[in-house]
This record gives C-alpha cells, structure tokens and sequence, in this order.
C-alpha cells in the first residue's frame, strides 16, 4: 500500500508535538498607494466670453473675483475687478451674475429611468458640419424604448426624449 504524498510532505516533521509552535505572521502583502484625492465636481457653471457654459469654482482675491475653469490651466482664468469698467453699474454686476447657474449633472446610463416630465436638461445636438452645439432645454415627454449598452454588451431600457430647446452656443 503506497501512501499518497500530502501537500505537506515536504516540511519537516515536529519532534515536539506537546509545545504550541508560534503562528506564522502573515507575509506583508504590497497595498496599492491610495488614489490621489479626487475633486468634487463644480456646483457652479459659468458662461464664459465664447459664450458656452463650463464647470468653475470662483474665489475673491484682494478685490477682484476669480472665475477658475475645471480643467483649463490658470491662464483661461477670467478677472473682475469692481474698480475697471466691466463692473461698473449695478447693471453690470447683475449681467455677470446671470452668467452663473447651478451645474448640470452629467446624465450617466444608469440614471436614464430617474428622468422625468419638466425636468431642466443640457442637451447637445451634432450640427452637420461637426460642429458641437449646447442647448437649454425642458423635457416635454418620456417614451421607454430598448438600447443596447455596447461597453457591458447588455440590454436595458433607455428612453426617446422630446424637449424645448433654447439655444445657448451659436
């Protein structure tokens, strides 16, 4: 009769099997370095002088205030001062304030069943030309219609949008 060797076979038998051996300390397993600490998306968009709308966060520094674009480096930074002449009036500084609006979440998949009659919407339309054309927009209906997710090769139910559009970049 010959014994199957065990997993184990290779390590040296106890000659002491009445004393405790210590337990082996766990090897040190390389933890990945934690993400870089992620920015939490603009609250505030802001209608820039080209006149399409874009995350930003805003500081006053001395006695201007500073408008900061996500991700643009600091030379697309806008200015005002509130001693030159672009917010001289009241009227001036009520026409820079309409130029902020509370941000528009991204619309992901996922979320496509939350959408809902009334709803404000971002829309972008791809004008024949390639150009790329953002509109305000009211969600007027919501008509469930089957889509294929390509990316997860699954099938979910998107919905047909019918909105009112108001054209924000021409």
């Amino acid at each position: 009769h010959r014994e199957t060797p065990s997993p184990c076979s290779n390590y040296p038998k106890r000659r002491h099997s009445h004393r405790t051996a210590a337990m082996p300390t766990p090897r040190n397993r390389k933890v990945p370095a934690p993400a870089p600490p992620r920015r939490r998306p603009p609250r505030l968009e802001y209608r820039a002088k080209d006149g399409a709308w874009y995350g930003a966060r805003m500081a006053l520094q001395g006695d201007s205030l500073r408008v900061m674009f996500e991700e643009f480096r600091e030379e697309f930074d806008e200015w005002h001062d509130p001693n030159t002449a672009d917010l001289a009036s009241p009227g001036d500084v009520t026409a820079l304030r309409t130029r902020f609006r509370p941000a528009s979440p991204p619309l992901e998949d996922a979320r496509c069943g939350d959408l809902r009659r009334g709803q404000l919407l971002c829309v972008l339309r791809a004008m024949s030309n390639g150009e790329r054309k953002y509109y305000d927009a009211v969600l007027d209906s919501v008509r469930p219609s089957r889509c294929a997710v390509l990316t997860s090769f699954h099938t979910h139910v998107c919905y047909a949008l019918s909105t009112s559009a108001d054209q924000i970049c021409r």
